[in-house]
């Protein structure tokens, strides 16, 4: 049974319902109970309330009603009576936001895609991360018409927050802190010197990526769980970027060695939400040693 963020579910052996905030790799959700409990709990143990039909806050329309910059903006949601902070992203402008947001430290990733002018809930932390800077990573498309941008943001969430003054917004029953995320240039444009004859684009995302070492780190001399977890890491970019960039496919050449490393990459293309199928390339050049990913939004 497939279960989203967002879904209302009830509990398989026992009494209860609730909402699902956030789905992890080991396949268990955080629920907020119907009580306003939060627990943890295996996927197995959940049926569907009503088979995929999500709240209505789950992306809630903000057009008419937000009177701020058009932007992207994060809002930190004190929920005071659960001592925890729901994280909401509002796409207040006029392009389709897709988006992958994840905590560096404890595993959390939510991808998703938010249309002009609505609001997403993330996933809720608890009050106890504010004692220490938390880092949260954000990559995203916004897709408006014909043009394309792309974001990458890193921002922190600490208590410094709660010394901003709240803002009473209108999809809120209670005062909320609100962030912006702004939007980086990773370019500098530089003068127009003459007309040049147009050439053909260069693209910006290889559908291949390899993770030998030696093209990673340009060495094989290195320490082995060293080499294991920049190939994991630039796997889960690749894998990021190409679902950013909306590519059909990914191929993924891991080589053969002892297997780990393919396993380890087909044990995440398992669970992850934007994979469709994969396989591995027997066919030369790859002779086993590579995955083709295909993806689907």
């Amino acid at each position: 049974m497939n279960f989203e963020i967002g879904d209302a579910v009830a509990f398989l052996h026992e009494e209860g319902k609730g909402i699902i905030l956030q789905i992890y790799p080991d396949k268990t959700a955080l629920i907020k109970t119907d009580e306003g409990f939060t627990i943890k709990v295996p996927l197995k143990e959940l049926v569907h309330r009503k088979p995929k039909k999500r709240p209505k806050q789950q992306k809630q329309s903000v057009a008419s009603s937000l009177h701020l910059p058009a932007g992207i903006y994060l809002v930190l949601d004190p929920q005071h009576a659960q001592m925890e902070y729901a994280l909401h992203l509002i796409n207040h402008q006029d392009a389709v936001l897709l988006f992958a947001f994840w905590h560096e430290k404890e595993g959390v990733k939510v991808y998703g895609k938010i249309p002009a002018h609505h609001s997403q809930l993330l996933w809720s932390a608890r009050k106890s991360l504010l004692a220490t800077p938390q880092h949260y990573h954000f990559h995203a498309l916004c897709i408006e018409k014909a043009k394309v941008r792309y974001i990458q943001h890193t921002w922190r969430i600490a208590s410094h927050w709660l010394q901003s003054k709240p803002l009473q917004l209108p999809m809120f029953s209670h005062p909320v802190y609100l962030r912006p995320l702004q939007e980086k240039k990773t370019t500098k444009e530089k003068p127009k010197l003459q007309e040049k004859k147009p050439s053909s684009p260069q693209p910006t995302f290889s559908s291949v990526i390899d993770l030998h070492a030696e093209k990673l780190l340009g060495t094989a001399q290195e320490d082995p769980a060293i080499i294991f977890q920049c190939q994991i890491e630039a796997f889960e970019r690749a894998l990021d970027q190409g679902i950013l960039h909306q590519k059909p496919y990914l191929i993924v050449i891991h080589g053969i060695g002892n297997g780990k490393l393919k396993e380890a990459i087909h044990k995440r293309l398992r669970q992850h939400p934007y994979v469709k199928r994969f396989y591995v390339l027997h066919e030369p050049p790859f002779k086993g040693g590579a995955t083709r990913i295909e993806i689907g939004l």
